[in-house]
């Protein structure tokens, strides 16, 4: 059970970054409700990313230049944790009812549930780029690789999921992106 779960977790991870046009066009067809899909592909593609996050910065310990290894205390670790899942929830809620209230501006058809399951799945990338916490050296560049994919899926979902004019895609993108963004600053600076 637990590992068919995670079978189909990993393949529906490989489609939406390798083939999101077909993904994309599944999605708008699937009728799965929003707790459902939170439990079965946010929670861990929230969770896992987190998780490897809490045993960097708390076993492992993050490099300092000049200092060499610094642990951070588990309650600090656990506060990160625990505020990092619940900030990227805030997150994905927080683009999906903005956007859904504004996209009329666009003349784009206000959906929630469509922009809520656009900004789910789009956002994939980022998120899973977390699990190379591990690997120091190139943190930085696979969360800036998971971004640039994430924006670019939003612009390959956009039509797909909302109807989105060709005209406006890439202002209703650069909108999105940049809203996600502030959210993204603000969860840092936060935690």
């Amino acid at each position: 059970m637990i590992k068919q779960y995670f079978s189909q977790l990993l393949f529906a991870i490989r489609d939406i970054i390798l083939y999101p046009d077909d993904t994309f066009e599944q999605i708008k067809k699937d009728n799965t409700d929003i707790v459902a899909l939170l439990k079965a592909y946010a929670l861990p593609i929230y969770l896992i990313p987190a998780l490897c996050a809490f045993i960097q910065h708390t076993v492992i310990g993050e490099f300092v230049p000049w200092k060499g290894s610094y642990q951070v205390p588990i309650t600090s670790g656990m506060y990160q944790f625990i505020f990092g899942i619940i900030w990227k929830f805030i997150t994905l809620f927080g683009l999906a009812l903005g956007f859904a209230k504004f996209s009329t501006r666009f003349q784009i058809e206000s959906d929630f549930f469509q922009t809520f399951k656009l900004v789910l799945y789009a956002t994939t990338p980022y998120y899973i780029s977390g699990i190379f916490v591990f690997i120091p050296l190139i943190t930085f560049f696979t969360f800036v690789g998971g971004f640039i994919w994430s924006v670019y899926l939003l612009f390959i979902g956009l039509p797909k999921m909302l109807l989105c004019p060709s005209a406006k895609r890439k202002e209703v993108t650069g909108v999105l992106a940049g809203a996600w963004l502030g959210f993204l600053l603000l969860g840092y600076l936060f935690a």
